[in-house]
């Protein structure tokens, strides 16, 4: 009997305790809400989604400053370039119908992925003579400018003889093809000798220079150590930063959100 009257009474605080962790831990937000406009008290101030902080107030001479700045801005930035490859080779025997003269793609070597830099003045990618000119070099620059120009003048005159070989190669086949006699094929084959080596002296003779002039106009790794053309990427970014009339907060704030802080190692 007793121990039924104390489960009896022992019900209720069960209850109770079962009642107070069902309970809810949080007030709702409506709620919250609900009393903070009671009270007056006025919401918390977040800035708008997508807005940036500090461009109150930013005139339309300012906003035209800031534009200049970042189209001029100056900074190294690294590529990725797909090397080798094969080459078409012309020479003469027989063919898959007739002997003559025939070209075959040679691969000479496999291709690859290789890593380079160069320099970007804003979203334009700078030669070798630009870059000299951005920061203020010109003397190198005018240097630069003639050693391309008499590289391409090279290797223009070297391809000019690959073409006439050319075209002697064509005449001494046609001209065996249709001799009257054997001394007319016999002049035409040394014409197609002579016109095929002309054509290989020009044309091998003329992508010398012609290489040389490309790697020089458009990879600045060829003349420039970066570690001292950065540093005068930045002299330069600071006067143009200067002759705009922006303060180092706004240069920061500007080259933080366009992502062109970093630097090539």
């Amino acid at each position: 009997m007793i121990p039924l009257l104390c489960v009896l009474f022992a019900a209720p605080a069960f209850a109770d305790d079962e009642a107070v962790e069902e309970a809810p831990l949080a007030i709702p937000v409506g709620e919250v809400e609900r009393k903070a406009k009671d009270e007056n008290v006025p919401p918390t101030e977040r800035p708008a989604k997508g807005s940036s902080i500090g461009t109150e107030g930013v005139t339309a001479g300012k906003l035209q400053a800031l534009r200049d700045y970042q189209n001029g801005y100056l900074s190294i930035r690294s590529e990725s370039e797909l090397r080798g490859g094969g080459a078409q080779v012309v020479h003469r025997g027989y063919g898959p119908r007739r002997y003559g003269m025939h070209t075959t793609t040679v691969i000479h070597q496999p291709l690859y992925t290789t890593r380079t830099w160069a320099v970007y003045q804003g979203p334009y990618r700078l030669s070798t003579p630009e870059v000299y000119g951005a920061i203020g070099q010109h003397g190198q620059q005018d240097a630069l400018d003639g050693e391309l120009a008499r590289l391409d003048r090279k290797a223009q005159v070297f391809n000019t003889v690959g073409f006439v070989g050319v075209a002697a190669t064509v005449g001494g086949i046609l001209t065996q093809a249709f001799a009257p006699t054997a001394q007319v094929e016999q002049i035409g084959g040394l014409t197609t000798l002579g016109g095929v080596g002309a054509m290989l002296t020009g044309f091998i003779g003329g992508s010398i220079p012609a290489s040389r002039a490309s790697e020089l106009r458009h990879y600045p790794s060829t003349t420039f150590d970066p570690r001292a053309l950065q540093r005068d990427l930045d002299a330069a970014n600071e006067r143009l930063r200067t002759e705009l009339e922006l303060s180092p907060a706004e240069v920061l704030r500007l080259e933080s959100s366009s992502g062109r802080g970093s630097r090539t190692r």
